[in-house]
């Protein structure tokens, strides 16, 4: 029995046909509707039924695996979902799901191994090619993540996540119609993916598109992060037709949205760069320097996010008396 999870196609494997186990996939199917829909608690207290009645199930494993993910509660997830894998080292989502975890918290190593053998056990799985991507990208290996992403979207099974990624690593190459093809792809996959029409927005603002974004706004959530998408993509739209004062307003709502999201506290921000501050003062600084000579010097770019630091260091680090 194959049931679509929120990351994947998950094999449910009972081990005998008997009432019972059949009464345990109908909870995780219900499960997993619920956990799609986001009703994120329901889903887990379902998963965790299936685990009082069958503590050894795999599937319910992974998937409360899932639902602690997705609850920002990473290292209760990577726990699961190790345990999972021990027990279905063969199923090639769970090692795509458990490399996830991984490459959210942060090892970006170990969901790098998980997700190649998520690729040997079943090469055609397009996401584990996607979120190996990914991973190269943040590793800062951009060409075999392009090759990832490349692969990806020639797999049997269209995901509409690979050519989002794909037209993104287009886009920065130049290729903007290769990208715009490929938004457009991933939105003819999953009219849902608010992400694209995002993007799609960037390369390739078109009057036409103005009509399925806004109907797609109207049927979401207000501060959701699809509307955030939709309303940036509308005055992405409009602002290249020189509509600037309906642009603006778009702009005004992505932005409100996006702010919900954000867990800024100024407080433990200050906190945090004083104990900065404390654990390097500057006599620390000074017997650093003390063995160094004048022509060998720390050299800071300082600035705002996007102000244009990281074009700054690429222009100082082509002299030739310029390291890093």
């Amino acid at each position: 029995m194959r049931l679509k999870t929120p990351h994947g196609t998950l094999e449910i494997r009972p081990l005998r046909n008997t009432a019972p186990a059949r009464a345990l996939n109908d909870m995780l199917a219900d499960g997993i509707a619920r956990h799609r829909a986001g009703a994120l608690g329901e889903a887990s207290a379902i998963y965790r039924a299936v685990l009082q009645k069958a503590p050894d199930n795999t599937d319910a494993l992974h998937l409360l695996g899932l639902v602690r993910h997705h609850q920002g509660r990473h290292d209760e997830a990577l726990k699961l979902l190790r345990t999972a894998l021990a027990r279905r080292p063969d199923a090639p989502v769970i090692e795509s799901n458990l490399g996830e975890v991984l490459r959210t918290l942060g090892l970006l190593d170990e969901a790098i191994e998980h997700f190649r053998r998520a690729i040997e056990l079943d090469p055609e799985h397009a996401e584990a090619h996607t979120n190996l991507g990914v991973a190269l990208v943040q590793a800062e290996q951009p060409s075999e993540a392009r090759a990832c992403f490349a692969r990806a979207v020639n797999c049997s099974t269209p995901f509409a996540p690979a050519h989002n990624n794909h037209a993104n690593m287009l886009a920065e190459i130049g290729d903007l119609a290769g990208a715009a093809a490929h938004f457009r792809k991933a939105i003819e996959i999953n009219p849902d993916f608010s992400r694209a029409y995002s993007h799609l927005a960037l390369v390739d603002p078109q009057i036409g598109d103005l009509p399925a974004i806004r109907a797609r706004l109207a049927s979401t959530e207000p501060r959701s992060e699809a509307a955030s998408h939709y309303h940036g993509a509308l005055a992405r739209i409009l602002d290249r037709a020189d509509e600037h004062e309906r642009a603006f307003e778009h702009y005004i709502e992505s932005n409100r949205g996006h702010r919900t999201r954000i867990d800024y506290d100024a407080d433990r921000t200050s906190q945090l760069i004083d104990r900065t501050i404390e654990a390097f003062p500057a006599d620390w600084w000074s017997a650093i320097n003390a063995g160094s000579d004048d022509e060998t010097r720390p050299v800071f770019v300082v600035g705002m996010p996007r102000s244009g630091t990281t074009l700054v260091e690429q222009i100082l680090s082509s002299h030739p008396r310029v390291f890093g």
